[in-house]
């Protein structure tokens, strides 16, 4: 193969980031900067290399990095890397759903949730991620829902930060709260008869349409809607001091009580006690460690290819 290599200055204008474009010069010990990551690095700066409107056309999802490495390093964004990012913001639908879910969940794991959900609020691109959102964060009610995800998603830092390995379902599942009271009025929800079981299907399928065609296993969203839905049940339970046995026999039990307490802590500032804390850090750990079995397929013969009837809206398939 006749592979031609580029130079170190072509590498360093190939990065997304001046902050990520230094080198280190093994021979003399010393930083090689070829687009002034060192000065952005000492006064706080996230820059694109480059154009900031070319670099993003050519790659969308440069977008999501910007927001994510300002979130984790609490550092301010450059003017025209912003405007670019605010300009474009609808280009991060070009790219591939399952590389910006990738993102996304690389986002909900940093540690950094509050500052990413802020920048990415201010920016515009957590509608376009979310669109189903639009109308939740331009209601009446905007200021409180949005305080109440910013408080969700601190919470959710905290925690990580302590050692407690949240799952995918649960960071979804907390990211959707204020979309859920919305839509459901969940909290005001009283559950009698098969009414439980009713909103569990409504709420189910509620998210089979929002999250459209993100590839989120079945049984996740399956969690995703209990957790969602106990809300107001775990609620009426902690009030009254009274834990039912039946409950506390579900399977799913400890998780919506973590689930509870984290949107209490949220809420209003109700400590989570240590040995809960401890117990899903246990649990969710051991679960991780578990090998997953590979489910074989039979190959069906096809006389043609195969293609999807779905229509996708928004970056996920997500509906407003």
């Amino acid at each position: 193969a006749n592979n031609t290599f580029g130079t170190p200055s072509d590498d360093a204008f190939r990065r997304d980031l001046t902050i990520n474009a230094l080198f280190y010069g093994i021979e003399n010990h010393t930083i090689i900067d070829y687009v002034g990551g060192v000065k952005d690095l000492e006064e706080g700066i996230i820059r694109l290399v480059g154009e900031p409107e070319r670099r993003i056309t050519r790659d969308p999802a440069r977008m999501m990095r910007v927001i994510r490495h300002a979130a984790r390093s609490d550092f301010a964004i450059e003017p025209s890397t912003w405007k670019a990012v605010v300009d474009n913001r609808e280009k991060l639908m070009l790219c591939p759903i399952s590389r910006i879910r990738d993102e996304l969940m690389k986002d909900l794991h940093s540690g950094a949730c509050r500052s990413w959900t802020e920048l990415a609020m201010d920016s515009g691109l957590f509608e376009v991620l979310f669109p189903f959102y639009t109308p939740v964060l331009q209601s009446g009610n905007h200021r409180d829902n949005r305080r109440l995800l910013l408080n969700i998603q601190g919470s959710v830092d905290r925690l990580q930060k302590q050692g407690v390995p949240l799952p995918d379902q649960m960071l979804l599942a907390l990211l959707l709260i204020p979309w859920a009271f919305a839509e459901y009025d969940l909290m005001n929800k009283s559950y009698k008869g098969g009414e439980f079981h009713r909103v569990l299907r409504q709420v189910r399928g509620g998210l089979d349409e929002v999250l459209g065609p993100m590839s989120i296993k079945k049984s996740h969203k399956e969690t995703i809607a209990l957790q969602l839905v106990n809300l107001p049940q775990f609620n009426k339970f902690a009030q009254e001091n009274s834990w039912p046995k039946w409950l506390k026999r579900k399977s799913y039990y400890h998780d919506c009580d973590l689930f509870f307490r984290i949107f209490g802590e949220a809420s209003d500032n109700k400590i989570i006690p240590e040995n809960i804390l401890a117990d899903s850090t246990k649990r969710f750990t051991s679960a991780a460690k578990k090998p997953t079995r590979k489910r074989r397929y039979k190959k069906k013969k096809t006389s043609g290819p195969a293609f999807s009837r779905q229509k996708r809206g928004g970056i996920f398939g997500l509906k407003s």
